[in-house]
């Protein structure tokens, strides 16, 4: 049974179709052009930071970030640390300012082309969001040189009207029909889950270096959710079912 009240879901129904009709956007990217400049810059050394260890020395390299929205202060960042070119995918946001030797180029991720190859490649909260995770993760391989890596932090909460306190995991529970009808034209979840990242990992070619679960979700209720669960859910183990946020690693292969 889906776990969402009445209220809830009338609301979610029609701002959805409200896009639709409107013609609203599908998607969106994260917006920071209203934060302080002190806000902004925490923001994106929080993001930086977290992908840094993994980049190591990244001095005279060229680097990728998918999905920025509308903030390229990660990439700014990055070129601080001595990065030679920074290019940003990003379709849907209007960066506030593009730092020199960024590159801002407007495409959807699955349909990505560099004009040349890329050292590494970041994304952050964006997989959960593309229309298909083994296309993206493809575009991805292609872009990156022989021995590249590519950090991937993916956010596998519920999203809007699902996004409830301590129930992280109820936007699993819907049909999907049902779940497109809400959904369909909003910035939401695919609800893939890291078994699907990590297939379509190793199916484009990529080695996993490191995973790490940043985030996992109660027992309690794990065990109360379970018979509410779309079938292809409840077939998950609990560890793979309780992973809400998962930081992949992975290496192109020389």
């Amino acid at each position: 049974m889906i776990q969402l009240g009445f209220k809830h879901g009338l609301v979610g129904l029609a701002r959805n179709q409200a896009h639709r009709v409107l013609g609203g956007a599908i998607r969106g990217g994260h917006r920071v052009a209203e934060w302080s400049e002190d806000e902004r810059r925490g923001h994106c050394l929080g993001i930086a930071r977290t992908f840094e260890p993994f980049l190591g020395d990244v001095r005279g390299q060229v680097g990728l970030e998918i999905g920025p929205g509308d903030n390229l202060g990660v990439c700014e960042r990055l070129l601080e640390l001595g990065c030679s070119k920074m290019y940003a995918v990003e379709k849907f946001s209007h960066p506030t300012a593009v730092p020199a030797n960024a590159i801002l180029i407007r495409q959807q991720v699955e349909e990505m082309e560099l004009p040349e190859p890329v050292d590494f490649a970041i994304a952050n909260d964006v997989f959960e969001h593309v229309d298909s995770v083994f296309e993206s993760t493809r575009r991805v391989f292609n872009a990156l040189r022989p021995g590249g890596v590519f950090v991937n932090s993916v956010d596998l909460r519920a999203h809007n009207m699902f996004a409830r306190p301590g129930r992280p995991l109820d936007h699993l529970t819907a049909p999907d029909w049902l779940y497109s009808l809400l959904t369909s034209h909003i910035v939401t979840s695919n609800r893939v889950r890291r078994v699907d990242l990590v297939n379509a990992a190793l199916d484009c070619g990529f080695q996993i270096e490191e995973m790490w679960s940043l985030a996992s979700a109660e027992e309690g209720y794990l065990r109360s959710l379970r018979g509410h669960l779309q079938p292809r859910y409840q077939q998950l183990s609990d560890d793979e079912l309780s992973v809400l946020q998962v930081l992949l690693v992975l290496r192109r292969p020389l």
